[in-house]
Formats: structure tokens, sequence, C-alpha cells
């Protein structure tokens, strides 16, 4: 009778183990492999998504994978940067470089392993060459970066490119960005004017046209930002995650109604600031770059299930997974068939030998 029960537990604790890993925290895509392009593109519309051979990413503490990993007091308190859904490259992982290899694509620049967020507590001159390149890869998001950080950012990726054996001026390049959330969170202390609508208005547009100059051969990949002034009532107040929010005096905008308001405000102007740049820039009908907008956190309503357990603010990995499921199917879509919420599942689309990553067609709200 000992060994009887012995042995169910075992098999009920094995099956929930690998129930609980297959649903949360790995998804394979399951599509077949695209047919290699018998002649390489060199025009932006005919890029398929196995042609693209450089992956790289922007961005701040969601592109850098913080708090992803942390469940209990104890576990690591940093960046899984590994694993992070824009840029990781560990296997099992729910993340763009992963599913582009899944249905063909060889591509390098992913990030592995993990990284303690200390970049934004140095000076800009110093960041590019404190990263640990063998983690970061061509990551070169910084937590609790903004937009004023974006240039120091892609300063870094254009100085360690040059590292990796990839041809710059001809290879198909994806880069993901995500920037904005701490401009958000500080959007209600008017003092920061890096945080206004009138420098993003004066500098978000330059940043893309320095990206644009800076990589010929790039689809530019920018995901639109959530709201996130519903954070602060997510979960119970006693949760440990919002005492140590508390704690770390993070993103204080949100802990007031005219707060809440006003991130609820620059929300809507920053993605419009946003959707207004890759607009302008497309119109230019350059052959060899094109950006694109994902608004797969628009609609999102987040949860508990989908936060960290640091912080109840940076997605886990369940979020994390979804949120890579949701910018994947975007990146294969038109823009009128793009999903604009990851909530309560995002669809997982496979991509046809007809699926291209760039239309230049106009994106609307």
């Amino acid at each position: 009778m000992y060994d009887k029960t012995r042995y169910t537990l075992l098999y009920v604790t094995l099956f929930t183990i690998l129930l609980h890993s297959s649903i949360c925290f790995t998804f394979p895509l399951n599509c077949p492999k695209l047919k290699p392009s018998k002649i390489y593109p060199t025009h932006v519309e005919k890029v398929k998504p196995n042609d693209i051979k450089v992956v790289m990413a922007l961005g701040d503490s969601l592109t850098a994978g913080f708090g992803m990993t942390f469940k209990n007091y104890g576990d690591f308190i940093g960046e899984s940067r590994g694993k992070a859904m824009l840029i990781g490259g560990e296997e099992g992982y729910a993340t763009i470089p992963n599913f582009l290899k899944e249905i063909g694509a060889n591509t390098t620049g992913q990030s592995y392993g993990n990284c303690l967020p200390y970049l934004h507590f140095l000076p800009e001159l110093f960041r590019t060459y404190t990263r640990d390149v063998k983690v970061t890869q061509l990551n070169g998001a910084v937590s609790q970066s903004s937009l004023k950080d974006l240039n120091e950012e892609v300063g870094y990726l254009r100085n360690t490119i040059k590292k990796f054996k990839v041809d710059i001026q001809n290879d198909w390049k994806l880069i993901n960005l995500f920037i904005g959330a701490n401009d958000i969170c500080s959007s209600c202390e008017t003092k920061k004017k890096q945080h206004s609508v009138q420098f993003w208005k004066d500098n978000f547009y330059n940043s893309i046209e320095y990206i644009k100059n800076s990589f010929p051969k790039t689809i530019l990949s920018i995901i639109l930002l959530p709201d996130i002034s519903v954070l602060n009532d997510i979960g119970d107040p006693e949760d440990t995650c919002r005492k140590a929010r508390k704690l770390m005096g993070f993103c204080n905008c949100v802990k007031t109604d005219q707060g809440r308001k006003v991130m609820i405000q620059r929300t809507k102007e920053f993605n419009n600031i946003i959707i207004d740049a890759v607009n302008r820039i497309n119109s230019q009908n350059s052959t060899s770059f094109g950006a694109v907008v994902q608004p797969i956190f628009l609609n999102s309503k987040f949860s508990r299930s989908h936060l960290s357990n640091f912080d109840c603010f940076h997605l886990n990995e369940y979020g994390s997974q979804l949120g890579a499921i949701g910018v994947w199917s975007n990146l294969l879509s038109r823009n009128k068939d793009k999903q604009r919420s990851m909530t309560p599942l995002p669809k997982s689309l496979c991509p046809r030998e007809d699926t291209y990553l760039f239309y230049n067609e106009k994106f609307t709200l």
C-alpha cells in the first residue's frame, strides 16, 4: 500500500511538472520549416521570416527579461536575457529568435544567460564597454531606461555587431524595440522634461532614423505601449511583491488617481508618436529598411498570473510567453489583421511560403 501511494504521488508530481512547464514556459510552434529563398532578397518587401540572419533588440527591462524567472525569495533577481521574449536564445523558451529557428532561420545575436541590472547606474559613456557581450550579445536593452537612453543602446549595437560574423551591408536584420514604460511611470513628474510629450515628439523619430542609418537591410519591429496604470490594483495589497515595489519607490505615478490619469493619457500620446514616426519613415519608400508596429499589448488586460513575483510589475515566464506568441503572430500579419491583446490567449500563427515581414502600408489605431 505504501509503495502504491508513493508511486502515485511520484507520477502526479512528474505529471504536474511536465504540464506546468509545457503550458506555462515552453511553446513549440509546430510550424513547418520554410523553404530557403532561391534568391536572397534585396528589397525589404520581399523578406520572409527565414531570411532573417541577425536578431537585435533595444529597450528597457522587458527586453532585458528583468524579474522574469523570480518565484521565491532566494531566487535570482536580475535580467534573464537568455529567456527574454524579444531576443532570448535559450532552448525551450518562447522567444522570437527561437520561433525563427523553428521555421528555418539561422540567426545570430540572440542573448544567453543572466545579467545583473547595473547598467543604468553607470554614465552612458561607460555602458557600451561594460556589458557582458557573451550574455547580452546583440541585446542593447538597459533596465530602467527611457527614450533618452535609446541612442546609447543603438551605439552599443553599432559597435558590437562588428564583432560578429555577419555581412552588415547585405544580411537581413530584425530589431525588436520596446521603450516608454519608464517614461510613463515618471509622466506625472512635470520637472522631468525628458519624459514629456514634447521630448518624445522631438526625439523618437530621430532615434528610429538613427537606427535606419546605422543598419542597412533592417526591419524594425516596435511594440506599442500597454496601459500600465492598472498594475497598482492587481493582486492583494499585502502581496510581498507589491510591498517590494513600494519599498523601491518604483513607478510613483501609479500610486495616485491623478498620477494614473496622467499615465493613461501619456500612453495614448506616446503610442500616437510611435505610429506617426513609423508611418513617416516608411513614406520614404526605402528598399532596405522598414518599420512595423506591433499592437499586441494595446488592449491587454494583465492579471497577477502574468506578473513577476518580485514586483508585480514585470512580466513573468507565463506573461512573457504570451507576449512572445503575440509579437510573433503580429510579425506575420498585415496591419489590419494584427492582434491587439495577448489576453486571454493570443493566436499562434505559422508563416506560409508567401508570408513577408514588411508591407509598406499605413498603420492606424
